[in-house]
């Protein structure tokens, strides 16, 4: 027992259990390790570290109530978009990230601006990516980032990626990215136009690719990725 919450560990995870409002909840933890409930997270310590996990609905709620409240702030929606996909909860990314991006259109401070849709690009662009990479590397991936397979969602949350990308490596990821993508999908045709949109534009394949550790000109990973079709 920790506060009002009661910890039983199961094969998922732990099971926080509320005996007042008869309220569970199961979370899964990264590394198995002691865990105990306080103040609305759970702490699991373990041989090496210690990892924080905040309740989901406790989280969600925070962030859900800041959202409305601060509308023209796109931080509050980029935040919830982070833990929709660090948690799983895949479906509630895409709304959560068009509120981000209707914040980040009508902010008026350019420094402010962008440092908010590099942020969304960022984490929308990761989120896309560590997908792709489970493909390619299913085993390496293992114990890594969340994979989302529904492939409508991640051709929504590709289309946002693109939407945001503005300077030449942005847009040079967000090609690559669709290329993959239709490649998995099983057109070609598509993966083609896209790789081939990188070598036609001088700033974009002279510009850097980095994935999986490696940073390389875009025209050398675009006229790779040709090669392979």
């Amino acid at each position: 027992m920790a506060g009002e919450s009661l910890v039983v560990p199961v094969s998922a995870g732990v099971l926080l259990f509320d005996p007042e409002r008869g309220a569970e909840q199961i979370i899964e933890l990264d590394v198995p390790g002691s865990a105990v409930a306080a103040d609305g997270q759970l702490l699991d310590a373990f041989d090496g570290g210690l990892s924080s996990y905040l309740a989901w609905e406790a989280a969600a709620g925070v962030l859900s109530a800041r959202i409305e409240a601060s509308p023209a702030d796109p931080s509050p929606a980029t935040t919830f978009a982070e833990l929709a996909y660090s948690s799983g909860r895949f479906d509630r990314i895409v709304d959560v990230a068009d509120r981000a991006i209707a914040a980040i259109e009508g902010m008026s401070e350019p420094v402010a601006r962008e440092g908010a849709r590099s942020r969304l690009f960022s984490s929308l662009r990761e989120m896309i990516e560590a997908s792709q990479r489970r493909w390619a590397e299913p085993a390496d991936n293992a114990q890594g980032a969340p994979v989302i397979t529904d492939a409508g969602l991640l051709r929504e949350i590709l289309d946002r990626v693109s939407m945001l990308a503005r300077v030449p490596d942005e847009r040079v990821a967000a090609l690559l990215a669709r290329g993959r993508f239709a490649e998995a999908a099983g057109r070609p045709g598509e993966a083609l136009e896209a790789y081939q949109a990188v070598l036609a534009d001088r700033d974009l394949s002279a510009a850097n690719w980095r994935g999986s550790g490696l940073s390389v000109r875009a025209e050398l990973e675009a006229s790779r990725r040709l090669d392979g079709l």
